[in-house]
């Protein structure tokens, strides 16, 4: 994305912008896996909006792309498959974080609203709906975290490339990402941590926290189940606020008796 604002004191911006995403989807049948996808997705688009102060931001925008889904693992006579995207979108944004990698105050929200149609280039007509909430409190070394998200589609056809994924670091630690894949999803999660390493001025004298975590959160094909039968997660965590970007080291563990395994270095998303 390439961020422009219109004039040095104007709040108004463009903010043209490409995506390349490659991602692995499940197919699940009595929680074992029957299928694996890959889909592939290049899409391109402009934004306009508006800086709200210094805590937030609307933004209005256009894009179109295409894609293709492949079988990974399955019936192998599933054929491959393409399809297109275009539509709109609008997203409200609040941001009062004291930092994005190791929040110890403030609040985010985000809400986002999408709107694939034909008369753009997409297969078929459907709404997208997401909304997003973090708050995060603190008294001396200790942090407690509020995390949820959700979204749900409408009249969307119940495919791969049109489902949400949940697993992996953050969103269900124990499960493999994109293991949990539906048109509707949620997750809550509830983080503690314990800042262990002040920070100094030495070059290794980096802030560090060590914490726990419990999450709980499922995908569903129909709108009505939300929020039922919801999958419960715990984490165990280590992390480093570096010059090159955060650093964690986790074991995450699933219901279900699966765990896995984490080491990231940099943002993730």
């Amino acid at each position: 994305e390439f961020y422009q604002p219109l004039s040095l004191a104007s709040r108004y911006f463009v903010a043209p912008q490409f995506d390349f995403e490659e991602r692995s989807i499940f197919e699940l049948r009595n929680n074992d896996r029957v299928a694996e996808y890959r889909v592939r997705e290049v899409s391109g688009g402009v934004d306009f909006g508006r800086e709200i102060s210094n805590w937030g931001e609307i933004r209005f925008g256009v894009h179109r792309g295409t894609g293709r889904r492949r079988l990974l693992i399955g019936d192998p006579s599933l054929p491959a498959s393409e399809f297109e995207r275009g539509g709109y979108f609008t997203r409200f944004s609040y941001d009062k974080l004291d930092s994005i990698f190791f929040p110890r105050h403030g609040q985010q929200f985000d809400i986002e609203w999408r709107a694939e149609r034909e008369s753009v280039g997409a297969d078929s007509n459907f709404d997208i709906v997401r909304t997003n909430w973090l708050i995060a409190r603190s008294f001396d070394r200790h942090t407690f975290i509020f995390w949820t998200d959700e979204g749900t589609t409408v009249d969307a056809l119940a495919t791969p490339e049109n489902s949400f994924t949940l697993g992996g670091f953050l969103n269900l630690w124990g499960l493999t990402p994109g293991f949990l894949a539906g048109p509707h999803y949620g997750i809550g999660r509830l983080i503690y941590s314990r800042r262990v390493g002040r920070g100094g001025s030495g070059v290794l004298d980096l802030p560090a926290y060590a914490g726990v975590s419990l999450e709980a959160g499922n995908t569903w094909l129909e709108r009505k189940d939300m929020f039922s039968d919801l999958r419960v997660n715990g984490s165990l965590f280590f992390g480093l606020d570096t010059p090159l970007g955060p650093v964690y080291l986790a074991a995450g563990y699933d219901e279900g008796g699966d765990k896995a395994f984490y080491l990231f270095l940099g943002r993730t998303f």
